[in-house]
This record gives structure tokens, C-alpha cells and sequence, in this order.
């Protein structure tokens, strides 16, 4: 079992938006916002074409994913809950997912050119909102390789170590640790390890030399 990073949790009843000097970026960017006009609510049939657009912009240059994984907010949005940040346009979307109790705030785009803090505005208001119609959790989206280095087998330590160098190349390319970076702000009640389970225990060479072809 290896651990492949870290995903934020947020406990509805009691989570508050940082205060003090942990939470002086995150108001920079709720005050940017605020000045920029930026408002927030929910998503109606009347944004798909807008969502769409901020979509296609967002993902525009960043590599292609056509697995589940793929970033697609408006799939079977019929059982999510969509939040839009706008002006005289749609900024950004988040798109939020039904969990145990909660939900999964999973996908969260903007346009490039979208006024500074336009993120962290919708995420701050989808949490308020969530709460307020009485869900009691809440999670983003896990941050890859947080915490990578806290294996707890023996295994797949010597993995981490053999993997080095194929771990920092994903890293320069989709830029984890600003992932990390990014979500650490909201200060998230905890943060829950994830792991994959591997058969056989260590992957094959060929499965190594083939993960290492999509760099």
C-alpha cells in the first residue's frame, strides 16, 4: 500500500475561515475579490454556455486527462450542487459532489484572466453555504504526494526513494506543490492520508518504464 498524498477535510460544525496572521493571505485575497466585485452564487441553467466557456479557457495548454479524473463540472450535474463566482461575467465554478454526510468540492476552474481571489471568494461561500443547509463535511480535492514521504511499509519507503526522480518530473509538470500550497490556506479541520494497493506489492519494471513514457 502506498500512500499517494493527503486530501483536506472540513468539519461543517465547527470549521471557520482562519483568523489572524494563518489567515492574512487568504483575506488579501477575499478583500481583492471584494474590491473586483466579485459575487457569488448559485449555479442556474442560464450559466451552462458561461461554464462551459470558463471550462474550456481553464483547461486551454494544461495537459489532456480522458479518464474519470478528467476535469467535467457540469457531468451529471443534476446530483451536484454548482456555485458560480461572477462580475458582469462567470469567473469561476466549483462544482460539488454528494459524500457521506457532505460534500466533495471536486472540481474548481476559472478563467485565466479571472480578478485575484476569485477561488478563494467561491470556495470560502460554498463552505458557508453547504453548512448552512445542514451538510456537516466537506473535502477538496486530494493534494497529490503531500506527505509522500510518510510510507507506512518498508516497501514502499524504498519505492519513494527509486521513484525520486519521476516524482519531482510530475511535480514540474502539474505542479503539486502549489496544490498544497493553495489549500493549506482555508486551513482545513485535517487532513486524511489516501493510499493505493498495489498487486503485486511493487510494480513491475515495465510498469514503472511505461509511468515514466507519459512524462
Amino acid at each position: 500500500m502506498i500512500k499517494i498524498g493527503e486530501q483536506p477535510f472540513f468539519d461543517l460544525d465547527t470549521w471557520q475561515p482562519p483568523t489572524g496572521d494563518p489567515g492574512k493571505h487568504l483575506r488579501w485575497c477575499l478583500n481583492k475579490a471584494a474590491r473586483a466585485g466579485v459575487r457569488i452564487r448559485p449555479f442556474t441553467a442560464a450559466d451552462t454556455a458561461a461554464v462551459e466557456d470558463t471550462l474550456a479557457a481553464w483547461l486551454d495548454g494544461r495537459p489532456p486527462v480522458e479518464s474519470f479524473l478528467r476535469t467535467s463540472p457540469l457531468t451529471l450535474a443534476e446530483h451536484k450542487r454548482l456555485f458560480v463566482a461572477h462580475t458582469d461575467r462567470v469567473e469561476a465554478v466549483v462544482a460539488c459532489s454528494p459524500a457521506v454526510d457532505g460534500w466533495l468540492l471536486e472540481d474548481l476552474v476559472r478563467l485565466p484572466d479571472a480578478p485575484m481571489g476569485s477561488t478563494e471568494a467561491l470556495v470560502i461561500a460554498t463552505l458557508r453555504q453547504l453548512a448552512e443547509s445542514g451538510a456537516r463535511r466537506a473535502w477538496m480535492d486530494v493534494a497529490p504526494l503531500r506527505g509522500f514521504r510518510d510510507q507506512l511499509d518498508y516497501r514502499a519507503r524504498l519505492l519513494f526513494l527509486a521513484s525520486s526522480p519521476a516524482v519531482r518530473a510530475f511535480d514540474r509538470r502539474y505542479g503539486f506543490r502549489n496544490l498544497t500550497t493553495y489549500l493549506d490556506k482555508y486551513h482545513p479541520t485535517s487532513w486524511t492520508p489516501r493510499y493505493v494497493a498495489l498487486k503485486p506489492v511493487l510494480p513491475r519494471v515495465s510498469t514503472i518504464r511505461a509511468l515514466t513514457k507519459l512524462l
